[in-house]
């Protein structure tokens, strides 16, 4: 409930129904698209952190890495980065060659290039060193 009384409520988008509430509510229903304009802000906030990590590794440098199965991409830590950038995937789900589907291992050879188990898709991909 709000500060000035409103009440709210989920909507179960599986069953495709508003659950029952009571009381005298003023319901405001929204589009998705209008609900998704309004949460855009707090989306792309939830969006800089890491979803369901399945795998990290710290290079010679100090640097973590993170298979962000979540988010579908790597995301790289550099020393004294508040936050952590994709260095690759993070397009979307998907099969190319800059998209993961479910990634949930990675790994450098001893050339620094690195190899990233992506689940979703069935293959380990190879990203040649000069990821910036």
């Amino acid at each position: 409930m709000s500060s000035s009384g409103d009440r709210f409520t989920d909507i179960e988008l599986e069953n495709k129904r508003l659950p029952a509430c009571f009381g005298y509510i003023t319901w405001k229903l929204l589009s998705l698209e209008d609900t998704m304009k309004e949460l855009q802000d707090i989306l792309q906030e939830i969006n800089r952190f890491v979803k369901l990590a399945k795998k990290y590794f710290v290079d010679h440098l100090g640097q973590i890495y993170v298979a962000d199965c979540g988010n579908n991409r790597v995301v790289r830590w550099c020393e004294g980065d508040e936050e952590g950038e994709a260095v690759v995937g993070g397009n979307g789900e998907g099969n190319q060659s800059n998209q993961l589907y479910s990634p949930t291992g990675l790994s450098f050879d001893n050339e620094e290039n690195l190899y990233v188990a992506d689940q979703g898709n069935r293959r380990i991909q190879k990203y040649e060193k000069n990821l910036n």
